[in-house]
């Protein structure tokens, strides 16, 4: 193989929109692990709300910093015409902030959940925004693609049911609280869909994404920056959220720098799968995170015994792989971008 066809082979897997989402979706279940493993044994208090704040607040500055240092490390391997982060203004600035409050918004949401237990549960109910997007596509769908979409978002929706599904205690079926299926299913799942479609307003005009990934976790650190100490303030906890940001930030920080890592991969790659398929198709083909999230417990809980509480091996598990197995059917089916389309 000449060096011309090395290029161009090279550069394929970069223009595919369904692979950039199928690598962004392993980074994102090691992102839902290690949040559980952060809320559940590294930042802990007895009011809840302190240790989220806390992990907000470290995650953000930390993963700003780390961002940059990242994107000039590995964001050229990605992404060639990648050179510098740009600046955005106009139009594409305000998608760009709208992007960031609401991954901030919607990281405050689920971070809730996180330490609660089974994170393969948390990794299946995030992925529920594919309704919304679904909905938001549809409107400009016709014919064959709509019911197409609609049921890869119907069989997806059903595959993300049975991951969830935790089995029963004494015979009775264990179900997941109420206001964590709100938090994550629907207020987790909003937020997440807004900022996706905000990016897939950036990558119709074209703009850079990988500057797009960086400037949308600013913002989203700025919205946490903002939003930590107000919420701390008004139920009287600042001086104990302080405190414990000091407390717990050198023991953090290992765990923080791991999730950044993983936390990059999965934005700058699904800011690129944005380049090439719609907000639905990434979003649907990301939700193989909710087949990752199967094995990727199992091992961890393998691995550290008191890191997460699981259910034991048997039927849940099996329900749980038809579950995923029902999600790769569904990205399967999705409807995907032709190469003439425009964007």
């Amino acid at each position: 193989m000449n060096t011309d066809s090395k290029q161009k082979s090279s550069w394929q897997w970069r223009q595919s929109g369904v692979f950039l989402a199928l690598l962004a979706a392993l980074f994102t279940a090691f992102i839902f692990t290690i949040d559980t493993q952060v809320m559940t044994n590294v930042i802990k208090h007895d009011q809840r709300l302190i240790a989220v704040l806390v992990y907000l607040t470290l995650g953000s500055w930390i993963g700003v910093v780390f961002n940059y240092i990242y994107n000039h490390l590995f964001a050229r391997h990605l992404d060639p015409t990648f050179t510098r982060e740009r600046v955005f203004s106009g139009k594409s600035g305000l998608y760009v902030m709208a992007a960031g409050v609401s991954a901030g918004l919607g990281t405050f949401s689920y971070l809730f959940v996180a330490g609660k237990g089974d994170p393969s549960v948390l990794i299946a109910l995030s992925t529920l925004s594919v309704v919304y997007l679904a909905l938001y596509d549809g409107v400009k769908t016709r014919g064959t693609k709509l019911l197409k979409g609609t049921l890869a978002a119907l069989m997806c929706v059903t595959g993300v049911a049975l991951v969830s599904y935790t089995g029963t205690l004494n015979g009775t079926a264990q179900t997941i609280p109420l206001t964590d299926i709100l938090l994550v299913a629907v207020a987790f799942s909003g937020f997440d869909a807004v900022a996706m479609i905000c990016m897939g307003k950036l990558a119709e005009a074209k703009e850079d994404m990988v500057s797009a990934a960086f400037w949308r976790f600013f913002w989203l650190s700025v919205t946490a920056t903002v939003l930590s100490p107000i919420v701390a303030s008004s139920y009287g906890y600042f001086s104990e959220y302080a405190r414990l940001m000091g407390l717990v930030f050198w023991k953090a920080f290992p765990w923080v720098l791991l999730l950044m890592f993983f936390a990059y991969g999965g934005n700058v790659l699904t800011a690129l799968a944005q380049k090439f398929e719609k907000a639905s198709t990434v979003k649907v083909v990301k939700n193989t995170q909710s087949l990752l999230a199967v094995p990727l417990t199992l091992l961890f809980a393998w691995l550290l015994p008191d890191m997460f509480d699981v259910p034991a091996w048997g039927p849940v598990w099996v329900w749980r792989m038809l579950g995923g197995t029902l999600i790769m059917l569904a990205i399967w089916l999705v409807p995907k971008k032709k190469k003439d389309e425009d964007s």
